[in-house]
This record gives C-alpha cells, sequence and structure tokens, in this order.
C-alpha cells in the first residue's frame, strides 16, 4: 500500500493487479474432442493444426485439459494486446507436471500471429536448463524468459526463490507492464504464490501480444515428457473497486476544500 498526499490531504492508492477484463479464457470444456480443440479459430491457428496435443479428461481441474507432450506448439490467435503501466496485462494458466526431470514444456505469449514480425517472445514453464541469477548454477526445473525486448536477463532463468518441482497441478502468472514483467508461479495451485522474478523490458507499449502457444517452447522436443495445461488466459488488468471507490472520495473532498 502506498499513501500519496495531495494538498495536505491522505489518499490511498492500492497497487494491486486487481480483476481482470476477460480478452482470452480457456478451459477446454467445449471441446468433445481433440480434433475441435486444434481446429482452425481454436487451437490450431497457424498451421499448428499437427501438434501433439490430445484432449485429457483424467486429471480433474476439475474437467477438461490439453495435455502436450511437448515439441510444435499448439497455437491460438487472439486480437493485439499492447501492455501499459496503467493497464498491464494478465496472462496466466494451470499446468499439470508428473514431476519427471529433463522437461522442455512452457506456456507462451507471442506477437506473432498470423505471420507478422516477430520481436517480442515471453515463455513460462518447465525447462531443462535455467540459469539461477543469484548464484550462477544452472538447473532442471521451473523458468522464465524473455527475448527480443531487452529483459534482463534475455535467457531462460529461474524464479527468485527457485522452487522444486511439485506434482500435480500448479499456477502460472505473469503480469506485463510497459517496462517491467512480473513472473509468479502458484505450486498446488492453492492460491499462494510461492516465487516471482521480476524482469525489466524496454518500453513494450507499441507491442501488440497476439498469440497464445502451448507446448514445446520454440517447438522443441522434450525427453522428460510434456504438461497439461488448462484455464490459460490473458486480459487487461483493472483496479480493485475498493481502489477506484477510494479515488473518488479523495477527489470529492479535494474538490470541496476548492
Amino acid at each position: 500500500m502506498k499513501a500519496t498526499v495531495l494538498a495536505g490531504t491522505t489518499v490511498v492508492v492500492l497497487f494491486c493487479v486487481g480483476t481482470a477484463s476477460a480478452a482470452f479464457f480457456e478451459n477446454f470444456e467445449s471441446y468433445a474432442n481433440t480434433a475441435e480443440m486444434l481446429a482452425p479459430g481454436a487451437w490450431g491457428d497457424d498451421a499448428s493444426t499437427n501438434a501433439p496435443a490430445t484432449l485429457s479428461n483424467g486429471l480433474g481441474n476439475p474437467g477438461h485439459s490439453m495435455w502436450h507432450p511437448a515439441g510444435k506448439t499448439a497455437k491460438h490467435i487472439i486480437d493485439p494486446m499492447y501492455p501499459s503501466d496503467d493497464a498491464p496485462i494478465v496472462w496466466e494458466g494451470d499446468i499439470w507436471d508428473d514431476g519427471a526431470g529433463n522437461k522442455r514444456a512452457t506456456m507462451g505469449l507471442r506477437n506473432n500471429g498470423g505471420g507478422l514480425a516477430l520481436t517480442a517472445l515471453l515463455e513460462m514453464g518447465r525447462y531443462n536448463s535455467v540459469r539461477n541469477p543469484e548464484t550462477g548454477a544452472y538447473v532442471s526445473g521451473y523458468g522464465i524468459r524473455t527475448v527480443f525486448i531487452d529483459g534482463d536477463p534475455a535467457d531462460w532463468v529461474t524464479f527468485v526463490e527457485n522452487p522444486g518441482v511439485h506434482s500435480g497441478w500448479s499456477h502460472l502468472r505473469a503480469t506485463i507492464r510497459a517496462t517491467s514483467i512480473v513472473f509468479e508461479i502458484d505450486l498446488g495451485a492453492d492460491g499462494v504464490y510461492d516465487a516471482q522474478r521480476l524482469v525489466t523490458t524496454e518500453d513494450t507499449s507499441n507491442i501488440g501480444y497476439n498469440v497464445l502457444r502451448l507446448g514445446g517452447p520454440s517447438d522443441l522436443a522434450s525427453i522428460g515428457g510434456g504438461l497439461a495445461f488448462d484455464n490459460v488466459s490473458i486480459a487487461y488488468a483493472v483496479p480493485e473497486p475498493t481502489t477506484l471507490t477510494l479515488l473518488g472520495l479523495g477527489s470529492l473532498f479535494l474538490r470541496r476544500r476548492k
């Protein structure tokens, strides 16, 4: 919480992600079979209909999910979304992991859907060679990367706390602002984020992210197997109602003092 003093009056401004105005949400419940899931307009955009993903109904969460053994990604194109500091993009989803090592399977977000030039690339998930910037060591586990947007560092890196691999469902979230991204992981999907990584970038307010990818990062195969994906979403964050109320009351008080 941060307090900003205006004309002798304290207006409390809560800096938080808040609720999100959904631009896209996928829980895989609407598909009857794998062919429907991988059809153009769903996860078969940009010629990804031959991605090796399958529709799964055996992992709970609570019903269908996408099982992907890695390799060629399944892709879905959305309308371009541009990050800003006032309205960051919140990109998130659940992953199911069997805990095996040597995996390369991630959620990806890029701006090259529909054949556009690639100038921004984000990934979060499992990777078999992830650098821990705090120690310099390379590990196999959860990681993130930012490419082409001057991320620091622009490579696969661990979350700051470098949590161990969790067997079962976990949740990944990235809050993308114009000049920074906060990546977070909630092991066990219990509502408590266990680790994060703040990445500083160049000004990306002119980058329109428009393609979601699930599977192998850069279409890479994975010796250790893949992941299941569920509840994938991307949206603009909006302030909490409490924040808007406080700001409105503060503005009203200032006007009355005049």
